[in-house]
């Protein structure tokens, strides 16, 4: 439970309003914490569409991201991105990781929209002389990450997961139609990966019973001896109550199944849905279940 909503259930107990029950206050908290994000996009947004070439319009399209991404508004979130990459390019000292975070939005939208042979166009003849203008010497690194997220499989896709879990469980994710199931790459070592593990763990508790199915692909190892990283994940899991399947090839970043789904940062999640195909991909928090839910209901 968050610090926030504890807060507001002791005043609100003081006060002898719980009398409907915890979760219904929590509930109610949620809805108006929802319909303040909503009106905080609108003005945002109201402000954006009344002086496009106002001096702090780059703020203004950061300011309706977060705001979206932090409420899980993620149909709404890239709706500035390409406002916001021109106006970040027209600063006087453009932020190159800023840029480049962004250009890989615009790519990934490119792909969704017209396909991946036209993005890989548009990286080569637009953004790869853009990338070498600013910063020559980090260009190429960024130019090959913005091609490889293009190989990323997408929604309404299909892709083969096939291997043997650390427990001796044999997955193949083509025999698991009619289920809902996600994967998820992450490993210990990265923060918001374990940051997310409660969210994840919340999740599979809940809808597991109903037809929701976890397949971890554990990106740890690279450096160290592969049975010596298989046995720190044999011991790690069941502390962490991480309990469906996990693979772990002990190759780091080079995983086949990883390098199948061109991962270039976690954690990275893909909701799969009964039908076999890529439902929605980097869900967290609040999303996560509203996917699985929608999947679930089909």
């Amino acid at each position: 439970m968050k610090l926030k909503h504890l807060f507001i259930a002791a005043i609100l107990s003081l006060q002898g309003v719980l009398a409907g029950g915890l979760t219904d206050v929590l509930k109610k908290f949620d809805a108006e914490e929802l319909a303040l994000n909503t009106k905080k996009l609108e003005a945002v947004e109201a402000y954006i569409n009344a002086d496009p070439k106002a001096s702090d319009i780059a703020d203004a399209y950061e300011a309706y991201y977060f705001i979206a991404r932090e409420a899980s508004m993620t149909d709404k979130a890239d709706k500035f991105i390409e406002p916001w990459l021109d106006a970040a390019l027209k600063q006087e000292k453009p932020n190159i990781q800023l840029i480049n975070y962004l250009v890989g939005k615009v790519v990934d939208k490119t792909v969704n929209d017209k396909g991946r042979e036209a993005a890989t166009k548009l990286v080569n003849e637009k953004y790869a002389p853009l990338l070498t203008k600013l910063n020559a010497r980090y260009a190429p690194r960024m130019i090959s990450k913005l091609l490889d997220s293009i190989k990323k499989p997408k929604v309404g896709e299909t892709i083969p997961v096939k291997f043997t879990a650390i427990d001796g469980t044999e997955v193949d994710l083509a025999k698991m139609k009619g289920k809902v199931v996600l994967i998820d790459f992450w490993a210990t070592w990265c923060g918001p990966c374990m940051a997310e593990v409660p969210n994840v763990k919340k999740a599979y508790a809940k809808y597991h019973p109903k037809g929701f199915e976890i397949i971890g692909i554990s990106l740890d190892g690279g450096r160290t001896p592969v049975q010596e990283t298989i046995a720190k994940l044999k011991e790690f899991l069941p502390k962490h109550g991480m309990t469906w399947p996990n693979k772990v090839s002990g190759q780091g970043w080079k995983d086949p199944i990883a390098s199948k789904f061109a991962v270039s940062a976690i954690p990275a999640t893909y909701l799969i849905g009964k039908d076999g195909k890529i439902a929605a991909t980097n869900l967290r928090g609040p999303a996560l279940e509203k996917a699985i839910e929608k999947e679930l209901a089909k």
